[in-house]
Order: structure tokens, then C-alpha cells, then sequence
């Protein structure tokens, strides 16, 4: 009995043996299956969080952009006005300072080219004043709504500078024709002393 029992221990210890090796063996091939797909599914997890994220940043931002959009319309709409009624108000008195020299007959010697001077800095400006007006509506929905902002702001940029040397044409003009017109009031008043 004792041998019978020792055989059926070797052979069940043998047998063990084998299962457990290939137990262990089939476990390894599982777990580096198990291992991988576990992997691919918290890859796949952590993509699906960060795409969500993305899209609740997304939405944050138009939230976000939507509460300041008639903010910055009516501001950009107020800059616009102004801008307009400068440029306006400039070309107004170009006028009156070139009527103003036609009537008095006045004598300037450079006047063709400060008129000439003005009228270009004047079409200057005023595609700069048309580029920023078009550039004057702001909207959420376009793919990069600071890049517009920026632009607007590049634009008025360039209508300022434009207007400012617009405006300093319209001031040389203006001292030139103050000039001829003092000239002129200060021979015709030593003509009317010489007469009396």
C-alpha cells in the first residue's frame, strides 16, 4: 500500500507539476493579453476624457465669447462713428480752407501741391476708415474670433496714423492760406493809408 500510495503521490505531484506549469504558463499568456487590452481601453478611456474636455472647453469659450459679443460690437460700432465723423469733419474743413483761399484770391506759392498733398493723405485715410469698417463686425462663430479683434485693432491702428498725417496737411494748408491772408489784409491796409 505504501507503494501504491507513493505512485499516486509522485504521479499526482508529477501531474501538479504540469498544471501548475502550464497554469502558470496559460496565466502569463492571459495576463499579457489582459495586460494589452487593459491598456488599449484606459488609452482609449483617456482619449475620450481629453476629447471631452476639449469639447466643455470649447463650449465654455462661446459661452464666454457670446456674453461679450454686444460689448464689443457697440464698441467697435461707437470707434466706427467717430472715426467717420472725423474724417468727415476733416474733408469739411479741407473745403472751406480751399474755398476760403479761391474767394479771398490769396497767393500762395506751393499751393497746388499742399492741395495735392491733402487730397492724397485724404484717399488714404479714407481706405484705411473703409478697411476698419469692414472689419467692424465681431461673431463668435468664426474659427478665431481674438484673431479678428487683433485685426480690427491692427486696422484702426493704421486709420489713426493715416488720419493724424491727413490732418497735418489740412494744418499746413491752414498756416499757409493764415499766412497769404495776413500778407494780403497788411498790403491792402498800407494801400488804403497810402490813399487817405
Amino acid at each position: 500500500m505504501n507503494i501504491h500510495i507513493t505512485k499516486r503521490v509522485a504521479l499526482g505531484v508529477g501531474l501538479g507539476a504540469v498544471l501548475v506549469l502550464g497554469v502558470s504558463h496559460l496565466v502569463n499568456a492571459i495576463s499579457m493579453d489582459g495586460t494589452s487590452t487593459l491598456r488599449e481601453e484606459a488609452k482609449a478611456l483617456r482619449e475620450e476624457k481629453k476629447q471631452q474636455a476639449q469639447e466643455d472647453l470649447k463650449a465654455k469659450k462661446a459661452a464666454k465669447c457670446e456674453s461679450h459679443k454686444e460689448h464689443v460690437n457697440q464698441v467697435m460700432s461707437r470707434v466706427n462713428d467717430r472715426s467717420q465723423r472725423i474724417y468727415d469733419r476733416l474733408s469739411k474743413v479741407s473745403e472751406l480752407l480751399q474755398k476760403y483761399y479761391e474767394t479771398n484770391d490769396l497767393s500762395i506759392d506751393n499751393y497746388d501741391s499742399l492741395v495735392t498733398d491733402i487730397r492724397t493723405k485724404g484717399a488714404i485715410a479714407n481706405t484705411k476708415l473703409n478697411i476698419m469698417l469692414t472689419l467692424g463686425s465681431f461673431s463668435c462663430d468664426e474659427d478665431n474670433p481674438r484673431q479678428s479683434i487683433a485685426d480690427y485693432r491692427e486696422g484702426r491702428k493704421a486709420k489713426v496714423t493715416a488720419m493724424k498725417a491727413y490732418r497735418q496737411s489740412i494744418r499746413t494748408l491752414l498756416t499757409e492760406v493764415k499766412s497769404a491772408a495776413a500778407a494780403k489784409k497788411s498790403t491792402s491796409s498800407q494801400t488804403d493809408g497810402d490813399n487817405v
